[in-house]
């Protein structure tokens, strides 16, 4: 008589853990790392050629973009933009054209111009991101900082631009615009 109990109490518990799983859904599907890596080391060769393209002075980039997964969030891209960088590598020759044509960097005009270019690469490239989900996001954090050889003059700003996987779909399949997009964007400056 125990025999038939304990197996009708193991059937029990089976069915009770399927009824379970329907309950909660099916488990989100494993992310492959191995392929994700290579959708970021494209993302972050995209990138990096868009901002040489689009930087005035190529010296200014002082790191070149680097991508990460964090799981349960999406991929995030950093990298770091001096824009003293060519005074602080070649200060005479830098210095004496600076006095001469006072071309400071524009520290306003420089974040906005990251800005678009990160807008512009999310919304033409971003949907290459096939490993994730659709609610994880891809986010993109440029430092710019503008540091002298002047310890005391040092300033810096942080720009993250970030878009979810989802929107990125709906521009891929036309179900939204790239201005609809552009809105959906969150754009965090500090």
């Amino acid at each position: 008589m125990m025999r038939g109990s304990h197996h009708s109490a193991v059937l029990c518990l089976i069915i009770g853990l399927c009824g379970t799983a329907g309950l909660y859904g099916a488990p989100p599907p494993a992310v492959d790392l191995d392929q994700l890596r290579r959708e970021c080391e494209l993302f972050e060769n995209i990138l990096n050629t868009s901002l040489r393209q689009n930087m005035q002075n190529p010296l200014f980039i002082a790191e070149k973009v680097r991508g990460a997964y964090l799981e349960g969030y999406g991929v995030t891209f950093t990298y770091t933009v001096n824009l003293n960088r060519s005074m602080i590598l070649f200060p005479k020759s830098t210095q004496a054209g600076r006095s001469a044509g006072g071309n400071e960097p524009d520290l306003g005009k420089t974040v906005q111009l990251l800005r678009r270019c990160a807008t512009e690469v999310l919304s033409q490239y971003g949907s290459g991101f096939r490993q994730l989900p659709g609610r994880h996001k891809i986010s993109i954090i440029a430092h710019v900082l503008s540091r002298s050889v002047d310890p005391n003059v040092q300033s810096g700003h942080v720009l993250v631009v970030t878009a979810s996987r989802d929107d990125l779909g709906q521009l891929q399949k036309a179900k939204i615009n790239a201005e609809e997009f552009k809105k959906r964007i969150v754009y965090l400056e500090y």
